[in-house]
């Protein structure tokens, strides 16, 4: 009888650190996750606003240009 209670929770305590050793890759893959999408929005909003600046830059000449002429 305590065989069986022993193996019971012995297989209760495996599935108990099964568990948590998932809980824990989860929360390692989430944080994974996060940051490449931080990091692909920061690199979008860098990409974003080079254009910008130099859609900017290119007004400012011609603009510049006609002052010029």
């Amino acid at each position: 009888m305590f065989d069986k209670l022993y193996d019971l929770y012995s297989q209760s305590a495996l599935i108990r650190l099964y568990t948590r050793l998932l809980r824990e890759l989860n929360r390692a893959y989430l944080r994974v996750v996060i940051s490449i999408e931080e990091s692909v929005f920061y690199s979008l909003m860098a990409i974003i606003l080079t254009t910008i600046n130099k859609l900017v830059i290119k007004d400012v000449i011609k603009y510049a240009e006609q002052i010029i002429h």
